[in-house]
């Protein structure tokens, strides 16, 4: 399995190395958000490659633009639209307090205006950049950082698992049910070498029948800096969402069992599978 290394930093190609693009890295800043970069470890790293495919790690890497607001509003209010987005807005409300106080947040609103600034329409978005596993880049950031040296990537990858079924998949099931109750619709936006690792989703035929409208966007490889693209939309209820992001089904039972005893039997060879032994008398 290929290696993945840095792809961008600070929102440039670490091939570019012009310099114009390393006074700019010098500042520290992410032309994104336009701020300075919040990532205390990882030192502005946008994207990763493995030389084939851009995984985006940094959900302030969708923000190039409005390539990602202006496909959604189109998608969401159709065309032509005015319309703005708002972050971090208050969601979920705490049993617990007696204030009332936010519990939970969705990431970002689209809100459609009409002549007069009132609002006529919105959708909610969640962003989802991927996670990765593996030896962190620490060396990498610091070699490339003082004299411009890329080393050879360390063992590392994307872990699209992570970043569905353990963080995405809990999001959309906690906030997808109550705008499904407002008639109102969710949008998440994800990358392209992450949608292509989602199996198939059941699309449904038009968005009023959806709850979910995946929005996959990649990245543009060809100049510095690489440019964010729309690539696919996907409407799809809940349910067949969530299959999707499981990626997997139940084995038969018999085979599970199986699986037990492979792994019992083997212990005689490696001991550090079994992490406990018990006897209660």
């Amino acid at each position: 399995m290929p290696n993945f290394g840095m792809a961008e930093k600070y929102g440039y190609p670490v091939t570019d190395i012009s310099s114009t693009t390393q006074s700019f890295r010098k500042r520290k800043d992410c032309p994104f958000a336009e701020r300075s970069c919040s990532k205390k470890r990882g030192g502005g790293v946008c994207s990763l490659t493995d030389g084939h495919t851009y995984p985006i790690v940094c959900p302030e890497r969708f923000k190039q633009g409005s390539v990602m607001y202006d496909a959604i509003a189109k998608e969401a209010f159709g065309a032509p639209t005015n319309y703005v987005v708002l972050s971090e807005i208050p969601f979920l409300r705490s049993h617990q307090d007696s204030l009332n106080r936010s519990a939970g947040n969705i990431d970002n609103i689209l809100v459609k205006l009409d002549g007069n600034d009132h609002i006529v329409d919105w959708c909610a978005l969640e962003v989802q950049a991927v996670y990765f596993s593996g030896n962190e880049m620490g060396s990498e950031v610091k070699a490339f950082e003082k004299n411009g040296t890329l080393l050879t990537p360390a063992s590392r990858r994307p872990d699209f698992r992570s970043s569905g079924p353990k963080r995405l998949l809990p999001q959309l099931e906690i906030k997808v049910p109550t705008l499904r109750r407002w008639g109102k619709k969710m949008f998440v936006a994800i990358d392209k070498p992450f949608f292509n690792w989602l199996p198939q989703i059941n699309s449904v035929n038009d968005i009023s029948n959806a709850d979910i409208c995946w929005m996959s966007f990649k990245l543009e490889t060809s100049s510095s800096p690489y440019q964010l693209i729309h690539d696919t939309t996907v409407l799809a209820t809940l349910e067949d969402s969530r299959i999707g992001l499981v990626a997997g089904f139940s084995p038969p039972k018999s085979e599970f069992e199986a699986d037990i005893e492979e792994a019992l039997l083997s212990t005689n060879k490696q001991k550090n599978k079994v992490i406990h032994k018990g006897n209660v008398p």
